[in-house]
């Protein structure tokens, strides 16, 4: 069974308003990684972070200058991703951001049923 496990740091907690500004992933198959990973940081197009966010991941405007677009990184993700089930801690909140970024690109959004939320697990 092939599992990524990924995690999103955003500008903000609203996925309407807000963008992510860091996607990665490790992929896993029968439960052992494999030594496959994605990881970008990405260029939030002049949304700025709020300094809640930015306390949490320590992520600034500055790191994230010169940094990919989301629809710069998107067709990377999406075969790093294919076929695999998703996990996540709280998956809702990643999911959420993941989905508002797939609809503007006109992408086909993820089930939220379809991955695994360790929070709910904890």
């Amino acid at each position: 069974m092939r599992e990524i496990i990924f995690d999103t740091e955003t500008t903000g907690l609203d996925s309407r308003d807000d963008r992510v500004i860091e996607l990665g992933g490790v992929e896993l198959v029968n439960r052992f990684p494999t030594g496959k990973t994605f990881h970008h940081y990405i260029n939030p197009q002049g949304r700025a972070i709020h300094a809640e966010a930015q306390a949490v991941h320590g992520i600034s405007a500055a790191d994230l200058a010169g940094k990919p677009t989301f629809a710069e990184i998107v067709e990377e993700w999406l075969a790093f991703t294919d076929g695999a089930k998703l996990v996540a801690h709280n998956a809702t909140f990643d999911i959420g951001f993941l989905n508002v970024e797939f609809g503007r690109l006109g992408h086909p959004v993820i089930d939220n049923g379809l991955v695994v939320d360790t929070l709910a697990l904890a």
